[in-house]
């Protein structure tokens, strides 16, 4: 017999193209232990065997989970994909899986339980991961939890976000903000913004989902050959936007409902209108021209003098910038490891202004050597030197 007072959860698998995958992501939804639960396989229309091995195996199912079967008729990419999901889920808690991921049978259970343990009132709670190879072999676990401090002083550095892989939220997190916007890609970046502006987020620890790392991941930072770089530093910038204009109308519902004291509504509509602002111009700046370029250098000597000096340096040495833009990336991706990973921000920062300051010694180099030969020149022409 179902306990009814223990809230009704929806446990969504989505999937994309993920034929070789998909089974044992639907396998690990269909053995989850917690009671009160409908499962959502939900596919974006892929074009490979997905949604025939999702339908054999909800077909097969004899458990006592509530299975809605759902595949899209176009394919609406990742944002639009989860409103659909939502209209569709019926739980107070929505636990969401990818189709190349694993969720261990006790993760609904544990997730639910802490939840209950807070009353609950973390909207986004999410646990540590066990990374998977592309044939299930482990390779280390990922997770660590939020960062503290008050949100407009941390958006100032950060976007808040969840290990996407083991997330779930609270359906208020839907009801009071409506549906993500439609070329939404990070929701693991946006849906935590929303629960941190409602009742905050909750950390579980324990890997309770092996998260596969393999060639077809969404990850634009594994774009390392120089002939890429710019193109996708260009799509990581207008992914980054599209997450601080998420932002910035979510903070407009939230002072709207009065979630939000006056003056930490103002800080926070000030610094994400800055991030906006700069964002906008890092994309300005690497698909303008030069005298495009050279506007934009002058236009941030005042306000942001460090990322005028990047630019000076990045339009002086464009080589120079793409190598550090790789090293960029290689952090990003994971690529030194998780160890590092957790200080890719710092070690980012870092990283660009190690790249203005060789840029700019090399520049003082490049001054010094031609003072060099125009004065080797002058005396060779019997002139005094300069």
């Amino acid at each position: 017999m179902l306990d009814d007072s223990l809230p009704l959860v929806t446990f969504a698998v989505f999937a994309y193209r993920q034929e070789r995958f998909i089974r044992e992501a639907v396998e690990g939804a269909l053995a989850q232990t917690y009671a009160r639960l409908e499962i959502i396989l939900s596919d974006d229309c892929s074009s490979d065997k997905t949604f025939p091995i999702m339908r054999e195996l909800a077909a097969a199912y004899r458990g006592p989970h509530r299975i809605v079967l759902n595949r899209n008729e176009s394919n609406l990419g990742l944002g639009r994909h989860i409103n659909r999901v939502m209209e569709l889920a019926t739980g107070e808690l929505i636990v969401a899986a990818a189709g190349d991921d694993i969720s261990l049978p006790g993760r609904t259970a544990a997730l639910v339980e802490r939840w209950l343990a807070c009353a609950k009132k973390p909207c986004s709670i999410y646990s540590a991961l066990q990374a998977i190879d592309a044939d299930g072999a482990p390779l280390r676990t990922l997770g660590a939890p939020p960062k503290p401090g008050p949100l407009a002083q941390r958006l100032s550095h950060f976007m808040p976000g969840v290990r996407g892989a083991s997330h779930a939220w609270s359906r208020r997190v839907f009801d009071e903000f409506g549906p993500l916007l439609p070329d939404t890609l990070c929701e693991d970046r946006v849906i935590p913004f929303r629960s941190e502006l409602l009742g905050g987020i909750e950390y579980l620890p324990g890997a309770w989902v092996r998260y596969r790392i393999h060639g077809n991941n969404i990850s634009l930072y594994d774009n390392t050959e120089a002939g890429q770089i710019l193109s996708a530093t260009v799509k990581i910038n207008q992914q980054n936007l599209n997450i601080l204009l998420n932002y910035l109308a979510d903070a407009d519902t939230a002072v709207k409902r009065q979630m939000l004291p006056g003056d930490e509504a103002a800080k926070i509509g000030a610094v994400l209108a800055r991030r906006v602002e700069n964002v906008q111009h890092k994309i300005a700046f690497i698909q303008g021209g030069r005298p495009q370029k050279i506007a934009l250098i002058l236009a941030n000597l005042a306000g942001d003098p460090a990322q005028a000096l990047r630019w000076l340096a990045a339009l002086l040495f464009p080589g120079l910038y793409v190598w550090f833009q790789q090293r960029n990336f290689f952090l990003m991706s994971g690529g030194a490891g998780e160890a590092l990973a957790q200080y890719a921000g710092p070690l980012r920062h870092g990283v660009g202004v190690a790249f203005s300051l060789a840029a700019a010694l090399f520049g003082i180099r490049r001054l010094q050597r031609l003072a060099y030969l125009a004065g080797a020149w002058r005396r060779k022409c019997g002139r005094p030197a300069l």
